[in-house]
């Protein structure tokens, strides 16, 4: 089942029906079944035909996520669901790039809303750009806190990789909240939080941030629960300077 999941799969369903469809093990933190149509393009299927694709091949109608899979595979598993991780969150991140448009993340698995606790990536330009010494364009920020006009985040870009590693691990160890039916990962956790525990998080002050929505220029591109440690190792920081 390990091997079957990771791979590409393209079957006739029904069978002698002529409708083709391909398992694409990188989609939405699962694996998702898409149409192969007459001119060779590809659609994704509808979220109950995904199920009984599910059922006909895999024998049964939900996978488990690569968040899942990650904490049960060996040493050998784990490197090759590292690499999936990687490959399709750089996919997304090269689109996000480029402005072109990035496959919806909710057509599999119901609506992701931006919420707090979560890890976003996206563009962004500063209000005060020329007055502040550093400022960064491309914040990857855990969102503590939402309001009217923007969020308060703490982007992680602010601190070292060791730095990323280790306040990361921190967080999800005590703070977070995976929710099985959604593969989403979610932490619970506020400025207060941080405050409050100083002395264990330190210096996590400089990357508290305020961001308004206003000077968003991207989507907003939320990091799936398998690509959290990840997406802290790439370096994605695109810091500007005024001297």
């Amino acid at each position: 089942m390990a091997n079957t999941l990771l791979d590409y799969h393209i079957i006739e369903y029904p069978e002698k029906s002529g409708k083709k469809y391909k398992f694409d093990p990188y989609l939405f933190g699962r694996g998702a079944w898409k149409e192969i149509l007459p001119n060779n393009k590809e659609k994704y299927a509808p979220k109950t035909l995904q199920y009984r694709l599910n059922e006909y091949f895999f024998k049964r109608s939900t996978l488990p996520s690569l968040y899942e899979r990650f904490k049960t595979f060996s040493v050998a598993e784990r490197q090759e669901l590292k690499d999936i991780s990687m490959s399709w969150l750089q996919l997304k991140i090269k689109a996000l790039k480029q402005g072109t448009e990035i496959e919806d993340l909710n057509v599999i698995q119901g609506k992701t809303s931006f919420s707090e606790g979560g890890l976003y990536l996206y563009f962004y330009d500063a209000k005060h750009k020329d007055t502040l010494p550093m400022w960064d364009k491309m914040p990857l920020t855990i969102v503590l806190e939402i309001t009217s006009t923007g969020f308060l985040g703490l982007n992680l870009h602010y601190f070292s990789m060791d730095e990323r590693s280790i306040l990361l691990a921190k967080i999800l160890q005590s703070y977070s909240l995976y929710n099985k039916s959604t593969d989403t990962l979610r932490v619970s956790i506020n400025y207060e939080t941080l405050k409050s525990a100083k002395n264990r998080f330190k210096g996590f002050e400089k990357g508290i941030k305020e961001y308004l929505y206003s000077h968003v220029q991207s989507k907003i591109l939320p990091i799936e629960s398998h690509e959290w440690p990840y997406a802290i190792l790439l370096p994605l920081e695109n810091f500007q300077y005024n001297k």
